[in-house]
């Protein structure tokens, strides 16, 4: 299976600096839909709990568009956390700065076919791999704790790297 390009967000910082945000599918074949961004089109935080001692802080938040036409919602909703990949990256560096998943979550729109910003939730890869699952062939098998890891990035991606 193959990651391909399926919607992409161009927008400018506070810092003037401009971004865009693609999303890719799995298996995705035609043209690449522009989105169009709202005022804060993409936004994260790290995860801020006061537990020093917590292993690992993964980082969310919100990839917000306008919906013209009522639509664009059920277009981006992902069915799970892990079916639509999301980079935003850098045109000045051209470098990926971010990389992460849309997150599949309830939402409910009203239908009058008016213009709206809608917000996607977003989590990072590190958050992403709470949504894995490992192997029943891994159980009582001698693994290091580096491959494991390893093992579930290459799940999350599946042959994305490769193209990188």
């Amino acid at each position: 299976m193959a990651w391909n390009l399926h919607y992409r967000c161009d927008f400018q910082s506070k810092d003037l600096y401009y971004y865009s945000v693609y999303i890719y599918e799995q298996d995705y074949v035609g043209n690449t839909l522009e989105l169009m961004g709202a005022d804060v089109p993409f936004e994260t935080q790290e995860d801020d709990d006061d537990d020093v001692f917590k292993p690992i802080r993964a980082q969310t938040g919100y990839l917000r568009v306008v919906d013209t036409d009522g639509t664009l919602l059920e277009q981006l909703m992902p069915v799970n956390n892990t079916e639509k990949m999301v980079q935003l990256v850098s045109w000045i560096e051209q470098k990926i700065k971010w990389q992460g998943f849309l997150q599949s979550q309830a939402f409910s729109q009203p239908w009058d076919g008016q213009k709206r910003v809608l917000e996607f939730p977003v989590k990072s890869f590190l958050g992403a791999l709470e949504d894995t699952v490992m192997p029943n062939s891994i159980i009582g098998a001698k693994y290091s704790f580096l491959s494991i890891i390893d093992e579930a990035f290459k799940s999350l991606a599946d042959g994305f790297f490769e193209r990188l």
